[in-house]
């Protein structure tokens, strides 16, 4: 079962995406902080994959 690297990449950010929205809803404090680092994990990982990408294929 051969499954493109995108696929893997979308699951990602549903599961993640998912993840901090919903321990953002909590009321414990410690899990809005978990889920508000999941959030901005996932922000910052998306321009970071299109720069490593063009790195690595122009370069």
């Amino acid at each position: 079962m051969n499954l493109p690297p995108e696929l893997f990449f979308l699951v990602f950010v549903f599961i993640f995406g998912f993840l901090g929205y919903f321990l953002l809803q909590k009321e414990n404090l410690w899990f809005k902080v978990v889920g508000g680092t999941l959030t901005v994990v996932l922000i910052l990982s998306i321009p970071a994959l299109f720069i490593m990408g063009f790195v690595l294929t122009n370069f």
